[in-house]
């Protein structure tokens, strides 16, 4: 599956590196599906990819899931690639036909065969403001607040000194969860749900987990100065703002009893 066209972002490209990463998230895990994630293949009924009945907790405890937790984000790049440097064969060890020894050894040459067949999902842990603030833009996202999950596509696999440098690409659609109380409609599903629909808005989480990271980072390398600056800006407008309410709603109040008094007026007149 080609998936290199279909994710875009606004922007143009732009790195966020291991310096901002580390900073704010924690205790990434890749979890490797068996027989793939439901983003490996479309439905059978239609141009759409199917939801996954299961809960995202019950979905990520499965018995065959091969987890991968010693490793590092390395940079996230905003035309929707991830590099994580891992230190095992990704394919080893993974309970299923499709871990054979030439596939194991040689990834870049089994790319294809290695998507169709396993599911990547990519999870971490989030700082506690920028988690809050992907939930106000974001609420739907699957996951509890202070998690993300990231469905992903292998791209390429490369040697470095005892680990390897491995490249994914996100899948265009956003992981959400339906928690409904509605049977038919709990577990995971994707938004869009449609496989050919293209555009920057694909990835709601990722491409706006980008945009919180950076903004942070800016804002934290502030000198103090500017950062004390920036405090006492937005104490005087919150400030103003408040004081606005106060008066909107006494002006308010003076107009419905200038209106009372001036009805009671003309009562008694006529």
């Amino acid at each position: 599956m080609n998936s290199g066209k279909a994710l875009g972002f606004r922007g143009g490209p732009g790195r966020t590196g291991r310096e901002v990463l580390e900073r704010y998230l924690s205790g990434p895990k890749l979890m490797i599906i068996p027989g793939g994630g439901g983003w490996n293949q479309k439905s059978t009924q239609g141009n759409f990819f199917d939801g996954i009945r299961d809960p995202l907790d019950k979905y990520v405890e499965r018995d065959d899931l091969k987890v991968i937790d010693n490793i590092v984000i390395e940079e996230f790049l905003n035309t929707g690639e991830i590099a994580l440097i891992v230190k095992e064969r990704l394919v080893e060890g993974v309970e299923h036909d499709i871990a054979r020894p030439s596939v194991i050894k040689k990834p870049n040459e089994n790319i294809g065969e290695i998507n169709s067949k396993l599911g990547f999902l990519l999870s971490f842990g989030m700082d506690e403001g920028i988690a809050e603030a992907l939930a106000r833009v974001f609420p739907k996202k699957a996951g509890k607040e202070e998690d993300a999950y990231l469905p992903l596509w292998l791209e390429r696999v490369e040697d470095a000194r005892e680990q390897y440098r491995v490249t994914f690409r996100v899948f265009p659609r956003d992981l959400i969860e339906e928690r409904g109380k509605n049977s038919m409609e709990r577990g995971l599903k994707f938004m869009p749900p449609y496989a050919l629909y293209q555009g920057s808005e694909n990835q709601n989480a990722f491409s706006r987990l980008l945009i919180l990271l950076n903004q942070r980072f800016r804002e934290d390398e502030k000198p103090e100065e500017d950062k004390l600056k920036s405090e006492r800006l937005k104490a005087s407008i919150d400030k103003r703002i408040e004081e606005r309410k106060g008066h909107h709603t006494d002006e308010k109040m003076k107009s419905a009893f200038s209106d009372r008094v001036s009805a009671k007026k003309r009562k008694e007149e006529g």
